[in-house]
């Protein structure tokens, strides 16, 4: 049960309300900004009475049924003590005076009420943190929802002719890397050569090979991508994924040169499938890997064994 206004407090307020505004058609529309489409106690008032007895007759109203009407209560006290300055008071005549007794009253109530409305802040809160976990539900569960609909995608082409699954699988990486962000651009073809796609990623730009061949791929092909990416800028790396993997060979770095291609295999993009590890980690982790020791494949069993 939210915790009630106390009566000090409840005086406070109607003491304030009073001393706030001279005259009460300033005081009518404060009180119907506050209380908004909901302004029935206002507008029944007897605004024809003094001042004191139509702000005392609305807090008696208010604090006899404080579960119906305590949001109106603590909307109430926020916007009175939210005055600091007082020039409306100041320039009538014994304005001074006036805004001193003001600021006085609204000090009290700030004082005595501070207790409420910093309640009135935590469940502000509690509803914020309420609102953040549900946005992050529906986009974890729309995550999850595209990522095994590319699960499903990929489940399918495991019957299909080598050709077809081919593009099939340039799909699901073009659709892999929007799911995570990494800027992909579907495969194009140059007047050199095919390239099966790119992406950014940790403001690095890479060029893609992806290949579901019955074998495992060979250092031949290897070369043949590295060819493409020393064509690139200086910057630029690849990726090769190969579903069936590599012949030992194939991961051997030869020359003198510095590798600058990441090796994928099928066991690697089944990890990100069932959201064992995210795609990002994958590649940052197998990228690290290849800066620390030269080579250009690290399996994501290792990655997980060492978690």
């Amino acid at each position: 049960m939210a915790k009630r206004i106390s009566q000090p407090a409840l005086m406070a307020l109607e003491e304030a309300l009073v001393h706030l505004f001279w005259y009460k058609d300033d005081l009518k529309r404060f009180l119907y900004a506050c209380f908004g489409n909901d302004s029935n106690l206002i507008s029944s008032s007897d605004w024809t009475d003094n001042k004191r007895n139509i702000v005392g007759r609305l807090i008696r109203t208010l604090s006899a049924d404080q579960e119906k009407h305590l949001d109106k209560i603590r909307d109430l006290c926020l916007a009175t003590v939210a005055f600091e300055d007082f020039p409306h008071l100041q320039r009538l005549d014994d304005g001074a005076r006036k805004a001193a007794k003001a600021a006085e009253s609204v000090a009290h109530l700030r004082k005595l009420a501070a207790t409420h409305l910093g309640a009135n802040k935590e469940r502000e809160e509690i509803e914020r943190r309420k609102e953040a976990d549900a946005e992050r539900a529906v986009r974890t569960s729309t995550f999850s929802k595209r990522i095994n609909e590319v699960r499903q995608t990929f489940t399918e082409a495991l019957s299909m002719g080598e050709q077809k699954r081919g593009y099939v699988l340039e799909k699901i990486l073009y659709e892999l890397f929007s799911i995570f962000e990494l800027d992909p651009k579907a495969s194009f073809k140059t007047t050199a050569e095919q390239i099966d796609g790119a992406f950014s990623f940790e403001t690095t730009d890479y060029i893609l090979e992806a290949k579901w061949t019955s074998a495992p791929c060979t250092r031949e092909d290897i070369d043949i991508f590295a060819s493409k990416v020393e064509r690139k800028l200086d910057n630029t790396l690849g990726l090769f994924m190969s579903v069936n993997g590599f012949n030992p060979a194939a991961l051997t770095h030869g020359g003198t040169g510095r590798t600058k291609i990441i090796a994928m295999t099928g066991e690697d993009l089944m990890a990100v499938l069932e959201q064992r590890i995210h795609l990002p980690e994958l590649l940052h982790r197998k990228r690290r890997h290849g800066v620390h020791t030269g080579e250009m494949f690290l399996p994501v069993r290792d990655m997980l064994n060492r978690d």
